[in-house]
């Protein structure tokens, strides 16, 4: 009987034992702490009483009552009650018939587990999945729509502006052929007009959704990315390191890696005064990792990273935001003179994609 007292003292969890009554016959020190009585309260008492009748329930009634007739047992029964001194709880019940050594009587050992805290936890994780889950949808119709309106740039306007380019060039060449000398000036004039409309057209279509990455994958839009870009930027110099294949990657993961890959080469374009950017995406064990660092003049984190959700210039919110969405991890790492780096890593899906 020590021997089982002692073990039953040493358990976390509040324990009690009933009689075939139902009467209380003994409680552990996790019970009386948990619950703030004590043995002179609840000892010798009819379980359904104790407190402000809190036990006193009927779907609990039902299986203690069914429990020594039928010979069955309580599994993760759980209930909610508002507790004197404690508040409003959820428990889950576990409970066994045990018999008396000797006289063979038949008692109940009772378990109570405390899981509001876990169960709130689960709500709050629950709910942000399905938030997780809306935004992912949100990002992913908005991709959709910037990929229609991309489409809708290249097939209307790009085009009409490349014929009305190829018109005037038609007309000036028949000018010229004819011999007029005011004609040709004036034409001259318009195409420079065009042309820069055509080349803004389609930066925006491009700016938009590349069709790169809808047509070839993730990989062949990082290398034209990264060339473009060096047009552009032609002082900045990117190193691309790609160990990993295009398999690898699932539609929502080549439209943040582009996402991240467009804004943070941005940023690099107009704030980080580097030379250098190394561009590294690659698969490590059972991650997919992907890596911008240049060789700039960084940042103060603090400052910047306290005036991001105001400003949000540098975008880092939205690279953090694209990559968490995406069941992904985010992080930042720049000093003052040292640079900044960019990390971002998935888990490798399960599946072959």
């Amino acid at each position: 009987r020590n021997y089982a007292e002692a073990i039953v003292e040493t358990v976390r969890e509040p324990l009690i034992v009933l009689d075939k009554d139902f009467h209380v016959k003994s409680a552990n020190r996790s019970f009386y702490d948990t619950f703030q009585t004590s043995p002179a309260e609840t000892e010798g008492r009819l379980i359904y009483e104790l407190g402000n009748n809190q036990w006193d329930i009927p779907e609990l009634r039902k299986v203690l009552e069914e429990m020594l007739p039928q010979n069955t047992s309580i599994q993760d029964f759980e209930i909610e009650h508002d507790v004197p001194a404690i508040g409003h709880r959820t428990m889950r019940l576990n409970a066994r018939h045990i018999a008396q050594k000797g006289s063979g009587t038949q008692m109940i050992l009772l378990a109570i587990e405390d899981v509001t805290e876990r169960k709130r936890m689960e709500e709050i994780l629950r709910e942000s999945e399905v938030s997780r889950r809306l935004c992912s949808r949100v990002l992913a119709a908005q991709e959709e729509e910037r990929k229609r309106v991309a489409q809708e740039l290249h097939d209307g306007i790009g085009q009409s502006l490349a014929s009305a380019k190829f018109r005037v060039n038609s007309i000036l060449e028949q000018l010229v052929k004819d011999g007029g000398e005011t004609g040709p000036q004036l034409l001259e004039a318009i195409l420079p007009i065009l042309q820069e409309n055509i080349e803004e057209a389609r930066r925006v279509q491009l700016g938009l959704r590349p069709s790169i990455l809808d047509d070839l994958g993730i990989l062949p839009t990082i290398s034209w990315f990264c060339r473009e870009f060096q047009k552009t930027y032609s002082d900045i110099r990117i190193q691309t390191h790609i160990e990993i294949e295009e398999k690898e990657f699932h539609s929502l993961l080549k439209t943040t890696l582009y996402r991240v890959m467009q804004e943070a080469l941005n940023n690099v374009a107009k704030y980080s005064r580097a030379d250098l950017v190394d561009l590294t995406l690659r698969k490590t064990g059972d991650r997919i990792e992907f890596i911008i660092q240049d060789n700039g003049q960084g940042f103060d984190m603090e400052k910047v990273l306290s005036v991001e959700s105001t400003k949000r210039g540098f975008g880092l919110t939205s690279m953090r935001e694209r990559v968490e969405i995406s069941n992904g991890s985010f992080a930042i790492e720049s000093l003052k003179g040292k640079g900044t780096a960019i990390r971002a890593s998935w888990k490798v899906p399960d599946t072959p994609l």
